[in-house]
């Protein structure tokens, strides 16, 4: 993955980046996210091009891999600052609100990808054993 490590991450127009402690800390206009990184990572953040840029101390295999991985992880989260909130008066009304939200966000994609959304055999079964039939 070392290939991939040594791309600069690039920060999204209104996506906040800081760096500290270990931890690179990712605000966007949905959403805050923060990520612990690998001591043996070094990461920085340039303000002026608006990127990140994650370097390792050596050649080991587990830095190579390492910093694969920590640069694909921050892409991700630069590219993904979402905050989902739940609606409702009492815990199990915010919960419920989520599975419904679930529900919806899995039918969405099935759409898209084309796939049959319709019932799944196996969730049939334990429907009609949970309900004694």
């Amino acid at each position: 993955m070392s290939r991939i490590g040594k791309q600069p991450v690039a920060v999204p127009a209104g996506v906040k980046v800081q760096v500290t402690d270990g931890k690179v800390r990712v605000e966007g206009p949905k959403g805050k996210l923060e990520l612990p990184y690998h001591r043996n990572m070094k990461v920085e953040y340039d303000e002026a091009h608006k990127a990140v840029k994650v370097t390792r101390p050596d050649d080991e295999r587990q830095n190579r891999a390492l910093h694969g991985l920590t640069r694909a992880l921050i892409a991700s989260e630069a590219a993904a600052t979402f905050r989902i909130e739940s609606v409702g008066g009492t815990a199990i009304e915010r919960l419920l609100s989520l599975v419904f939200l679930g529900d919806l966000v899995s039918l969405y994609l099935a759409v898209l990808r084309g796939v049959d959304p319709g019932p799944v055999e196996m969730l049939e079964r334990m429907k009609s054993t949970l309900a004694g039939g």
